[in-house]
């Protein structure tokens, strides 16, 4: 699923990518880890769970092609995932920053979040659009003054952006 954080100015995108809610991740991790508590991935643990979006890719891909935006991402991940997504799904081709939970110790709806990313990007809430699947996410960034996009799928997504004034080409 993919939450994301936009500006309408030809500036900056933030986009951040999870398969599950937090719970889902804790819970799912054990299946990863031996006796002893020692990390050890497995097929049936959460990078098996872990699958890319194509569709939401591509139009990650379309927006970086065009160069207009500054692309980062916003999520809430523990630190393998967020490694091995990065790199399974290729994620550095498409995004500069990943503003990751594992890595700031701030967690979405936490205002900190938002903040922070806005900070380092040094863009204004009303120069972006913040997309994200889950309505609980939205509310903070709504407050903040920033455009808001409850995704559903890659086609809304598209409709949506190109809505807010977002040219995607193919």
């Amino acid at each position: 699923m993919w939450k994301t954080l936009l500006s309408r100015l030809g500036s900056c995108l933030f986009l951040a990518i999870s398969a599950a809610t937090a719970d889902a991740q804790l819970t799912s991790l054990t299946e990863g880890f031996d006796t002893t508590g020692n990390s050890v991935p497995t097929p049936t643990g959460i990078f098996a769970q872990s699958q890319p979006k194509p569709d939401s890719i591509e139009i990650a891909r379309q927006l970086a092609a065009a160069h207009k935006y500054f692309m980062a991402t916003i999520n809430n991940e523990i630190l393998e995932l967020n490694l091995y997504r990065i790199e399974q799904f290729g994620l550095r081709r498409y995004f500069s920053v990943f503003f990751s939970s594992c890595f700031l110790g701030l967690r979405k709806p936490d205002e900190a979040i938002y903040r922070t990313a806005l900070q380092v990007s040094q863009h204004r809430p009303a120069e972006c659009i913040f997309i994200d699947d889950r309505e609980v996410n939205l509310e903070c960034p709504r407050e903040l003054g920033l455009a808001t996009i409850l995704f559903r799928d890659a086609a809304q997504l598209r409709q949506d952006l190109q809505h807010h004034g977002v040219e995607i080409t193919d």
